[in-house]
């Protein structure tokens, strides 16, 4: 191996070992980032990846993308959700796009802008485990600096009744105004079955051909945050997220979110020191 990397110094190599068994500091001096776990699923890769961050940064960790049902587990995942996880490591895909819709093809292109973006804090951020109960994963990333952050909130089991979620954050100035933003993303109208007649002007059949119709051409919002703080509110009270939807009601400031569901909550520096009154006099 060693003779292999300094002959090819400029390919990228990825250890693998049958599926992350060889993890080790070792492999690492060959090897810049390994594959953590043949177990590509989404959900399954949430213990996978907080176990590595335990011992090691996330930029020698790959994650995927993939399939759906998923190949070891054949749960269905949300491609948000898979994304978002995949995204706090070395972000890749495996995913054929000829098996996928023109919708989520679309997705994916905007999925690798957003993580371009997001690249160097992902990769080389502070990295944060801020899941304060069984039933939610939080994480945090944090730029060395503190200028950029990313939080992800996913639900694994949506419980009726439970209307608000926090956030918080590390690694911020607490005396710099930071912008606070979550990942735009739509809602497929047949997330709500039948409950869709509540607002349509005819009745429409759950499973029916109207209703991949509508589906294909009518877009429902998920909610909008964004606001303008200081990194000391957002790393000591965090940012309440919009209220869940509970069955009563939706507009554009309800969370809609189904079992695995999860959020992307991006957060970068606009300004570097408050305005005080003694600043002021």
């Amino acid at each position: 191996m060693d003779t292999l990397v300094k002959k090819y110094p400029h390919i990228l190599f990825e250890g693998c070992a049958a599926g992350g068994n060889r993890f080790d500091l070792g492999i690492l001096s060959y090897f810049q980032q390994i594959w953590g776990s043949d177990n590509s699923d989404a959900i399954s890769r949430l213990t996978i990846q907080e176990g590595y961050s335990c011992g090691y940064p996330m930029s020698c960790v790959t994650g995927h993308v993939s399939d759906c049902p998923n190949h070891q587990t054949l749960r269905n995942t949300p491609l948000n959700t898979r994304f978002n996880v995949a995204a706090f490591t070395s972000f890749g895909m495996e995913v054929n796009p000829l098996d996928m819709s023109s919708a989520e093809t679309g997705k994916l292109h905007e999925y690798v802008e957003v993580y371009k973006r997001l690249r160097h804090t992902m990769q080389h951020g502070d990295f944060y485990r801020m899941s304060d109960e069984d039933n939610s994963v939080k994480w945090v990333v944090t730029s060395k600096d503190g200028a950029q952050a990313v939080g992800m909130v996913l639900m694994k089991e949506i419980k009726p009744g439970i209307r608000y979620e926090n956030l918080k954050f590390r690694g911020l100035d607490p005396d710099a105004r930071y912008h606070v933003y979550n990942l735009p993303m739509d809602i497929d109208v047949r997330t709500f079955g039948s409950m869709i007649n509540q607002m349509a002007p005819v009745h429409i059949k759950p499973g029916s051909v109207m209703e991949s119709a509508v589906a294909h051409f009518v877009k429902m919002h998920c909610e909008i945050l964004e606001e303008n703080v200081s990194g000391g509110l957002l790393m000591n009270a965090g940012i309440n997220l919009p209220p869940a939807f509970t069955g009563t009601g939706y507009n554009e400031h309800t969370r809609v979110m189904c079992d695995y569901s999860s959020r992307l909550y991006i957060v970068e520096k606009i300004e570097e020191k408050l305005l005080t009154d003694s600043s002021l006099s």
